[in-house]
């Protein structure tokens, strides 16, 4: 759980401190489990979004940091088996970024003990 939240918490830091201040971030949790979380800015580039998650690569950007909140995400992902995908524009626009958490389905241990709580 604690590193669910380290994930989302960088993630959403990120929208909002990359994002327009005109706009706020979007979170948007799917029928099919998914996690997507939009801002608004200018679009990427290819080469951008390739570099993105390594360590201490920012964009252009004047908001603080050390440029690791995504290359947090990623090795947070990698342990909890989330699949991340960054889009850039957004689908269906000509600005801003989309993140997409998808997290494994069908998790029998996370089920069962799911399915053997009590209801209070």
């Amino acid at each position: 759980m604690d590193a669910a939240g380290i994930l989302f918490r960088n993630l959403l830091e990120n929208a909002v401190l990359h994002g327009s201040s005109l706009r706020p971030a979007h979170v948007i949790v799917t029928e099919n489990s998914e996690i997507l979380i939009f801002n608004d800015c200018d679009p990427l580039t290819l080469e951008s979004l390739q570099n993105m998650e390594k360590p201490f690569v920012r964009g252009k950007t004047n908001a603080e940091g050390s440029g690791l909140g995504l290359a947090i995400v990623r090795q947070v992902s990698l342990q909890l088996q989330a699949d991340i995908t960054i889009t850039s524009p957004a689908p269906g626009k000509t600005r801003g970024i989309v993140v997409t958490v998808r997290f494994p389905s069908g998790d029998t241990e996370v089920e069962a003990s799911w399915e053997g709580s009590k209801n209070y």
